[in-house]
Order: structure tokens, then sequence, then C-alpha cells
């Protein structure tokens, strides 16, 4: 965290880095609503494009024939060609440098909000731990808060990542 907000804050441009992000995310979302083992009738696409509207700010939409005939290849092939036309526009809309602050911004703002949920969310479950181990039965309290600790801290990278890339879409 503290490494890609110096990045953030030191680096002149960090475009390469948004845009890893927004391929970054795409694949999450691909990998959350089109399961791999999956036929794509049975993936959940009204959510995916949901998530594609919040995210990305535009609308994807599927005639019953594509259905049959998608992978999860063609399907990220075709949305990131869309998202980052969508992109590509609105860098030549305001310009490179404005652009570049725009991204800065959503960066910066998104790591230090989510970051300061993050430690009061960590002083709630060493709480919580310290309340279950006086109950007893449950494990070596130490143990159960690195895990419980790591999968938050895993969730909470993965929500800066598609909250910083929304940003970067929304911010004007």
């Amino acid at each position: 965290i503290y490494e890609r907000r110096l990045a953030a804050l030191e680096r002149p441009s960090i475009k390469d880095e948004v845009v890893e992000l927004i391929e970054n995310v795409l694949d999450s979302l691909i990998e959350d609503y089109c399961p791999e083992k999956e036929y794509p009738e049975n993936w959940n696409l009204t959510s995916f494009c949901d998530e594609l509207r919040i995210v990305y700010l535009f609308n994807l939409k599927f005639t019953d024939e594509d259905i049959p005939k998608l992978t999860r290849e063609s399907l990220k092939t075709r949305v990131l060609d869309m998202v980052m036309t969508i992109y590509r526009q609105k860098e030549q809309a305001y310009g490179e440098e404005i652009m570049r602050q725009l991204e800065r911004y959503a960066v910066l703002s998104t790591i230090d909000r989510f970051w300061r949920d993050h430690l009061a969310e960590m002083d709630e479950l060493r709480t919580g731990i310290g309340l279950r181990a006086y109950h007893g039965g449950m494990g070596k309290p130490i143990d159960i808060y690195k895990k419980e600790a790591f999968s938050i801290f895993e969730k909470m990278i993965g929500a800066i990542d598609k909250e910083a890339v929304g940003l970067v879409y929304k911010l004007q």
C-alpha cells in the first residue's frame, strides 16, 4: 500500500499503472461473474453488465444468439477494447496533463480512504479476537488474527483497485 501510494505521489505519470488496473479489474469481474468451468448461458451476465456500468460507465448488451458463442477471452477482448476506447477519448477530451492529475487524485484518495477504514477494521478484529480467545475453543488467537487480517487485506486491495478505476472513469 505504501509503495503504491508513494509511486502515485512521486512519478510524473501513473498512466501505465492505471491501465494495468483497468485490465486487472476487468479480469476480476470476469472471474467473479463468468466462471471458467461454466457454460456462457450460466454466467451471471446481468450482474457483470451492471458492474461494467458502475465501474466503467458503459452499457454492454448481449443478444440471445451472442451468448452461446462467448468465451472468457472473447468477452475480455470485447470489453477491454471498449473501456480503453472510452479511456482514450477521455484522455483526448481533457488533455494529458489533466488526465494524469485525475488519475493521481483517483488513486491517492482511494488508497487513503480505504487504508484508514482498514486500520479501523484491524482494531475491531483485534478486539474481536481477544473476546473469542476469552471464550476459548477457537484455536490460537494470533493464528486466527493473521488469517482473518490477510483475508481482509486482500479484499481491501481488490476494492481499492475497483474504486480507483471507477473514479478515473467518473471524475471530470
